[in-house]
């Protein structure tokens, strides 16, 4: 497992070693950050629905939504990683 002490962000920590990590006796990661990627992932996955949706003439009586769902969505998301 790659060491990600030292970082000041878990952007870069591969997924299997941010759950041998949450799985482990450490400290850190704990459910804080646990809870932050998911929120992440549960708002990429909204965005990947949105950036389906747009621009699509099925859905053009709701572009302007979808269009503060994505500027929304990704702001949410990069906060998530943040935390």
């Amino acid at each position: 497992m790659s060491d990600y002490r030292g970082r000041t962000t878990f952007r870069s920590v591969s997924v299997q070693d941010f759950f041998q990590s949450i799985g482990s006796d450490d400290p850190t990661p704990g459910g804080g950050t646990a809870s932050a990627m998911a929120g992440a992932m549960g708002a990429s996955l909204v965005l990947m629905v949105a950036v389906l949706t747009e621009g699509k003439k099925k859905y053009r009586d709701v572009r302007e939504e979808v269009g503060r769902v994505l500027q929304e969505g990704e702001l949410l998301r990069e906060e998530l990683l943040d935390l």
